[in-house]
């Protein structure tokens, strides 16, 4: 297995780098699910934009930043050396403090039509934005996978 990044650390990476983005629910670890499909292929960097210091999440304004920097730094990495890979697990509600990855996939989606990169996108069926991100995607020409083993399994397939 390749390195785990995790923010605000920066780590130098030689391999490929696989940027995990999506909601991180404190109830559901697809982290550690998608990780250990991906640990599979020992070339294979992973960028977690969870905060990882005693507080769980950036707090003040400079972490704020300091966090933003980092995943603007990790993405642009991914996009050039790897793949950028969304996963919205199936949950009843979305909390607000948990909508910003569907902000960023909406930004993300719009430079992929610009510049495209190796770009993943999974939803699991049930999920309350399933239809929309759907839609919103196939205008993209971007797939949709519905599983995160099927998700982990494209990006492996890309990194070959």
């Amino acid at each position: 297995m390749g390195k785990i990044i995790i923010a605000p650390h920066r780590d130098i990476t030689d391999g490929q780098l696989v940027y995990l983005a999506g909601p991180m629910f404190q109830t559901l670890d697809w982290h550690g699910d998608a990780i250990s499909h991906l640990s599979i292929n020992p070339r294979v960097d992973i960028a977690l934009p969870q905060w990882a210091t005693e507080k769980g999440e950036p707090t003040t304004d400079n972490e704020k930043k300091e966090h933003q920097a980092w995943q603007e730094d990790l993405l642009e990495r991914a996009t050039k050396r790897g793949v950028v890979m969304f996963w919205f697990p199936f949950t009843s509600e979305i909390p607000i403090s948990q909508s910003q990855p569907y902000f960023l996939l909406s930004f993300i989606a719009e430079v992929f039509r610009q510049k495209p990169f190796r770009l993943i996108v999974g939803i699991e069926e049930g999920n309350p934005e399933y239809e929309y991100i759907v839609a919103e995607l196939d205008s993209y020409a971007i797939p949709v996978c519905t599983s995160l083993e099927d998700a982990c399994e494209e990006v492996l397939r890309l990194l070959r």
